[in-house]
Order: structure tokens, then sequence, then C-alpha cells
């Protein structure tokens, strides 16, 4: 359906598993519990849509334009979110109080280790990841030893979010400054 009108169409509980809406325009439409595993949005319209019990996953929304997506049932108060995929992770943040205290659990455990691990830096690396595992942390390590992508400084600006705190291996850096510049300024209650 390339291109199609679908403003304010009642499409809940629809299966649009893989199904090609390159285009289309969804203003107001309601996709409350819709399927839309590895459809493609591509280019489409998905404004003032009702989301609730979406399933948004490898979803292609290049190019889309998305915004005011709501995320609750009529009889709940409205939350809004602008992306599909976001859409049903908030939900699940509202919602399940499991999913919670699993982040608050994480985000307690999780000890970010940033560095460029040489083969002779190596053993600082081992020590480092034993001695924060003894004190029942959980080490998440990032070793650069290629210039960073974005894809990958957004995981680990991602990741400092839900650090305890971060340990960070200056020697012989070359990207981590760029990591540090976008975590340090964002993040000033996580000891870095």
């Amino acid at each position: 359906m390339h291109g199609a009108d679908l403003r304010g169409a009642n499409l809940t509980g629809a299966n649009l598993w893989r199904a090609i809406l390159v285009g289309a325009d969804l203003t107001g439409a309601s996709l409350n519990l819709a399927n839309l595993v590895s459809a493609s949005l591509k280019n489409a319209t998905v404004v003032g849509c009702r989301v609730y019990g979406i399933a948004a996953w490898h979803v292609n929304l290049r190019g889309a334009i998305q915004s005011e997506l709501v995320i609750t049932t009529k009889q709940q108060p409205t939350v809004t979110v602008d992306n599909l995929e976001v859409a049903q992770l908030i939900y699940m943040l509202l919602e399940n109080k499991n999913i919670r205290t699993i982040i608050d659990s994480v985000s307690s455990k999780l000890i970010l280790i940033l560095g460029r691990f040489t083969p002779e830096r190596k053993p600082a690396l081992d020590g480092i990841r034993e001695s924060v595992r003894k004190e029942n942390y959980s080490p998440v390590v990032f070793d650069f030893d290629q210039p960073a992508t974005r894809d990958i400084s957004e995981t680990v600006v991602t990741l400092a979010h839900l650090a305890r705190f971060i340990i960070v291996d200056l020697t012989d850096a070359r990207s981590v400054p760029q990591e540090l510049s976008m975590i340090v300024p964002h993040l000033p209650s996580v000891p870095t």
C-alpha cells in the first residue's frame, strides 16, 4: 500500500506483519494492539496515533515522521512519545514493576569500563574487572582498539546512563576522550 491514506483508520489489533506502508499517512490512526513486526513504514507519517500494546520490532522507519504517539489507553492519563520503538519500552517501564526493578538493579550493579586495552594493558583490564566482580558489581568493558563509530558512541552513552560509576583508562587513549565529552557534562551524578 504505497502512499495509502490511512488517516484516522481503526487498525486496532490489525496484523500488519511485514506490511509495506511506504509513504502511508497514518495521522490519527488507532494502532492499538497492532502487529507491525518487520513492517516498512519508510517515509510514512505516523502522527497522533494511538499505539497502546503495539508490537513494533524491526520496523523500517527510515524517513518516517513520528510524533505524539499515545501509548496509554483512553482510561489512563495520556502519555505520548515520538517514536514507535520507544513507545514499547516506555509503556513497559510505566506498567511493569518487574522491569523497573530490573533496571534499578542493573543501574546499581553495572560498572562501565572504558579504555584502549592493548596486549600490554590487558592484565590491568583483567585486574580491574576482577576487582569489580569481587565487590559484587557487573563490569561492562568497552575496548576502543579502533576509532569509535557513532553507533558505538551512542551505546556507550546509553550504558553510562545505567552505570553506577565509570572507570576510564586514558593510557594510549584515542577515542575515549570523545566518549567522555559525551558523558561527563550530562551525567554529573555518575562518578567517573
